[in-house]
């Protein structure tokens, strides 16, 4: 299965769920880059359509993890948030 970004966010905020292996298709024009929050570690992009933040975060060693962040949830502690994927590049 495949959804956009703004339906896995807005199913999220509805408390639902999406199953496991489910494709994330992500339009990078929807998305802005955050230099005040981001850093050497952490790059932060604000969702426009939604305001929910993409971090993604550098972990060493070619890791890298991404997590969202709903509108109604801190950004800073992205890892209380929700685990999106990883994978090593």
């Amino acid at each position: 299965m495949e959804i956009t970004l703004t339906d896995l966010i807005k199913t999220l905020s509805d408390d639902k769920d999406y199953t496991k292996g489910t494709e994330i298709v992500i339009n990078g024009n929807e998305l802005t880059y955050d230099n005040d929050i981001s850093s050497n570690v952490r790059k932060y992009y604000r969702h426009n359509p939604t305001g929910a933040y993409l971090c993604v975060q550098y972990n060493g060693g070619g890791f890298v993890s991404i997590y969202l962040a709903l509108p109604t949830e801190n950004h800073n502690c992205i890892h209380y948030n929700h685990f999106i994927c990883e994978d090593k590049s």
